[in-house]
């Protein structure tokens, strides 16, 4: 992975835990910068979509989820979108996350 490449998976990480560190924390969740791994991403006219796991999070309760992100977007309307993709077995569980701009 090139040096862009490498700073540009670091930027998105970046804007998805700052985005998302209320919801966490709310579930009792400990999400680091590190344990974000994006497998998809995109960014630009300043706004990020991507899918993405969080290392060793196997799991999460739907319902408890989609409340958390209600909450979320009402104090943060940057984010657009945030849901849990279908659970693959044996794998991490997957999010997307739409954020409109990243001055938040």
């Amino acid at each position: 992975m090139s040096m862009l490449a490498m700073q540009m998976s670091e930027h998105i990480k970046s804007n998805i835990l700052s985005s998302t560190a209320s919801l966490w924390h709310a579930m009792g969740i400990e999400v680091t910068q590190d344990k974000i791994w994006n497998d998809l991403a995109r960014s630009g006219n300043g706004g990020i979509e991507a899918t993405f796991y969080v290392t060793g999070l196997d799991n999460v309760v739907r319902k408890e989820f989609n409340a958390h992100v209600e909450t979320l977007k009402s104090s943060n309307p940057c984010i657009q979108e945030f849901k849990v993709k279908f659970k693959r077995p044996e794998k991490e569980v997957r999010f997307f996350i739409k954020i409109a701009n990243e001055t938040h």
